[in-house]
């Protein structure tokens, strides 16, 4: 699942996206002068302005093995067992995760109506 970000992270990320796109408008005269209006370390904004640095949700992406959708159907399947009663162990959980990821199973796979 998608890990949550603080606070403080994500208006730090929103400070680093006004930065770069303050510098690429003009509003700010370089990278230097929007990391000290906005109080961010001017070598992460340089970074972030030569694309040398992503986002840190960019940097996750990588990272993540299933899409939203398939999540989705995860969950929707995690909360059916729930309901009845069954929690399913971590293991059982690996394994429906990656026939899903494999799209092996056709149980989970989304019906198009």
């Amino acid at each position: 699942m998608v890990r949550k970000t603080s606070l403080k992270a994500q208006e730090r990320e929103n400070l680093l996206a006004e930065a770069v796109t303050g510098v690429k408008s003009g509003i700010y005269k370089s990278s230097y002068a929007a990391a000290k209006a906005l109080h961010l370390r001017p070598d992460t904004v340089l970074d972030r302005v030569n694309g040398r640095r992503p986002s840190q949700r960019e940097a996750r992406q990588k990272q993540q093995l299933l899409s939203k959708n398939q999540e989705q159907t995860l969950l929707k399947w995690i909360k059916g067992l729930t309901a009845s009663g069954y929690a399913p162990s971590h293991r059982i959980l690996r394994e429906v995760a990656e026939e899903i990821r494999s799209n092996k199973c056709r149980v989970f796979q989304t019906q198009v109506s």
